[in-house]
């Protein structure tokens, strides 16, 4: 076994090109992947809740709604990068009764801080991220806002791939 450090955001272009064998994925669902990448869902995590600026006034409050940040630009990574919590997310603000004004951010979750401590928007993160904001930014729930990510080990589909396949298998989802 080599291990081969790979951009999260690069892995299934990796496993396509034969790059590596087995690779890891977050996306809302394991249908975001093309056809040839079969995803198995490791784990899942609610997505609840807004980062933003930490000196912005809803900073301040301990709950809020989609409504409150409506009228705010988000944050969010480019579509492609994983286009069923894209729209997901986008699609929550809408509902709100808002057109979301996206700053789209490069494919990693540091560029999506570095944008909202800097003050351009704020961001839908992991309900885990609640406990430890990263610096210069704010994690408040919000009440209205029901999405989760999926966290996927990912492998290429097809014959020939029986190593993967079995490397795969002794990934335990349940952590027993």
């Amino acid at each position: 076994m080599e291990l081969v450090p790979v951009p999260w955001v690069e892995h299934v272009a990796a496993l396509r090109a034969a790059t590596i064998d087995v690779g890891f994925g977050v996306a809302a669902s394991t249908h975001d992947y093309p056809e040839g990448v079969t995803a198995t869902t490791i784990a899942e995590e609610p997505l609840r809740s807004a980062m933003l600026p930490a000196g912005h006034p809803l900073a301040r409050r301990r709950t809020l709604a989609r409504a409150d940040l409506a009228p705010l630009p988000m944050v969010l990574s480019e579509r492609a990068a994983i286009p069923s919590l894209y729209d997901a997310i986008v699609g929550a603000m809408r509902r709100a009764g808002r057109e979301p004004k996206v700053v789209t951010a490069p494919g990693s979750f540091a560029s999506v801080v570095q944008l909202v401590a800097g003050g351009a928007g704020w961001a839908a993160v992991l309900d885990s991220i609640r406990g430890g904001a990263p610096a210069g930014t704010a994690v408040r729930p919000v009440r209205d806002l029901k999405a989760a990510l999926e966290f996927h080990v990912l492998r290429r589909s097809g014959p020939g791939e029986a190593l993967a396949a079995a490397f795969v298998d002794c990934i335990d989802p349940a952590g027993e």
